[in-house]
């Protein structure tokens, strides 16, 4: 084999490789293209659906202004205090667990 023959060989197969990536960076920037359109896209029905939940959002507000007298802040006082309790009761139970799973580990250790 010639010297010229394998300077034709290699530069064949770099030829042939420099293709080959052309093709999938062109590929993988028509994905991306796609994948872009397909955001704005998504984007733009987002954008759609907060129009219509500032106008829910708006009603809701209104509703909890008009609930904020005597009544209404006794009961938000009263969730505020149950959820409160509950925190603390959940917090407590996975303290409890976490102590026993410890244990547990250290008894099986000895």
């Amino acid at each position: 084999m010639t010297v010229q023959v394998y300077i034709a060989v290699c530069l064949t197969i770099i030829v042939i490789a420099v293709g080959a990536v052309t093709v999938f960076l062109a590929m993988a920037l028509w994905q991306l293209r796609r994948a872009a359109k397909a955001l704005e896209a998504l984007s733009t029905r987002l954008e759609f659906q907060v129009g219509r939940l500032e106008g829910l959002t708006g009603a809701l507000t209104g509703a909890a202004m008009a609930a904020t007298g005597g009544l209404g802040k006794g009961a938000a006082l009263g969730a505020s205090a149950l959820w409160g309790l509950v925190s603390y009761l959940r917090k407590r139970r996975r303290v409890r667990a976490a102590e026993q799973s410890e244990e547990t580990v250290k008894e099986s250790v000895s």
